[in-house]
């Protein structure tokens, strides 16, 4: 009779330890994009501390982007001898009055796993002289890809001096020079945060 009711109820038995499992997995799921992570800034804010929006940002892509064959000239020192790793970032500031900036910033890139986010450390962003001024490519890596979060899904970037001086991207590019591909992220000028708190997402958009 116990038997009966074992099998009886097997299917049953079954859904809750499935549901469970699953219930867990995604628990675990937002713990590991907690890591390493600081709140969303007014750019484009996370659904959650630490981690990227849970919706897709919409940009006006009437106006063309930038590609690095553009007119504008590409950053100099693009050698790959001179870069420790396959992916180099270029940035192209926006042409707007105060779109440049003297301030300092860092980047993250994080890369979508099935159950969690790779995500790299902090990297900063500064050369030698004025970078980040209107108008302007500038050059930043090279970064190995053992570092983790690349190719990056999105780059999160924190203003880390000056809260004052704040800085306008057009856009990004991502160039892996180990397996020639690029990757834009292009924002249309959007400003980065400078909450002290927080940073601006700027999510992949080609391809």
């Amino acid at each position: 009779m116990n038997l009966r009711k074992c099998m009886a109820y097997g299917p049953e038995i079954l859904y809750v330890f499935v549901r469970r499992v699953i219930l867990y997995l995604y628990q675990i799921s937002f713990r590991d994009r907690d890591i390493g992570g600081i709140g969303g800034g007014v750019g484009r804010v996370g659904d959650v501390a630490g981690q990227p929006p849970s919706k897709n940002p919409t940009y006006d892509r009437a106006a063309k982007s930038e590609a690095l064959s553009s007119s504008e000239p590409e950053p100099k020192g693009i050698s790959s001898a001179l870069h420790s790793g396959c992916f180099i970032m270029y940035t192209l500031t926006s042409k707007g009055i105060y779109s440049g900036t003297d301030a300092l910033f860092s980047f993250q890139f994080w890369r979508s796993r099935f159950w969690s986010w790779e995500i790299s450390p902090w990297k900063p962003g500064n050369n030698a002289g004025d970078d980040r001024e209107e108008g302007h490519w500038d050059l930043y890596g090279g970064y190995p890809q053992g570092i983790g979060g690349l190719p990056a899904d999105w780059i999160y970037v924190r203003q880390t001096s000056r809260p004052f001086d704040r800085w306008q991207i057009k856009t990004i590019f991502m160039k892996d020079i180990c397996h020639n591909k690029l990757y834009e992220y292009y924002c249309n000028g959007c400003w980065v945060s400078n909450d002290p708190n927080g940073g601006t997402w700027i999510k992949r958009t080609i391809p």
